[in-house]
């Protein structure tokens, strides 16, 4: 499944721009916004132990 960069931020209730950015390495992703990429586009889930 591939998604553009609107339909992924539209799953994860965040802005284009944001994604572009994350895509482009001019910012660092969130591991809230990384679990909800995971669920809405890979319906994955990302667990960290520590």
């Amino acid at each position: 499944m591939i998604l553009t960069q609107e339909e992924v931020a539209e799953h994860i209730s965040t802005s284009r721009n944001y994604i572009t950015r994350l895509e482009n390495g001019k910012h660092d992703v969130e591991v809230m916004i990384l679990k909800k990429i995971l669920k809405a586009v890979l319906n994955k889930r990302l667990i960290i132990a520590i």
